[in-house]
């Protein structure tokens, strides 16, 4: 079975992207090494695979993505993609590297999309 994972990560301002929930961006701060996503993430499920980062983006895809079911997703064996949404808002002081660890080890994709503020 087929089964692709996108991320589509967002850091910084969220300004623009409507959601039908009201799912708290997670922020990250100075003194925290370790988050737990998984009550911020929002998932949306693409049965035929063909959805871009450009379809996601428009408002009436926007919309569609719904709070993850658990603290911990996983929509199980599917022939699906799923695109995950989750809102970061940066409150550091200094640069920093993070690493997103996904730990489901039967993805056979995944692609981050990270939309950062102009300026």
């Amino acid at each position: 079975m087929r089964r692709f994972f996108y991320l589509f990560c967002l850091m910084g301002w969220m300004l623009g992207i409507p959601s039908a929930y009201a799912i708290e961006p997670v922020v990250l701060r100075d003194g925290l090494e370790q988050y737990n996503l998984g009550p911020a993430v929002e998932l949306l499920e693409d049965p035929s695979g063909k959805l871009t980062l450009e379809d996601i983006l428009k408002p009436e895809q926007r919309l569609r993505f719904r709070p993850s079911p658990s603290e911990t997703p996983n929509p199980g064996f599917s022939r699906s993609a799923w695109w995950v949404r989750i809102m970061l808002m940066n409150q550091t002081q200094a640069p920093k590297r993070w690493l997103l660890e996904v730990a489901q080890p039967n993805l056979d994709r995944i692609t981050l999309h990270r939309r950062v503020p102009m300026g």
